[in-house]
């Protein structure tokens, strides 16, 4: 799986997958970026899966995307 990974200040790390992130890596934040996400989901792994909150680190089609996976499951 590829993205980011965030520090969280927890024993747990935070991981954003590249499938919330824009296409265009450009677009992604630099290291030592400080922004808002929300949890996406937790598991059993030692992970937490964070979706970012600001607009201009997430996805141009999220919605529609998120309708998608939403139709899927």
């Amino acid at each position: 799986m590829t993205g980011i990974f965030v520090d969280l200040h927890l024993p747990v790390v935070g991981f954003v997958d590249v499938l919330l992130l824009p296409h265009d890596a450009e677009r992604w934040p630099a290291p030592e970026t400080v922004t808002q996400f929300e949890i996406w989901w937790m598991d059993d792994r030692p992970q937490i899966r964070l979706k970012p909150v600001d607009p201009a680190y997430l996805r141009d089609d999220f919605d529609k995307w998120a309708m998608r996976l939403q139709g899927a499951k």
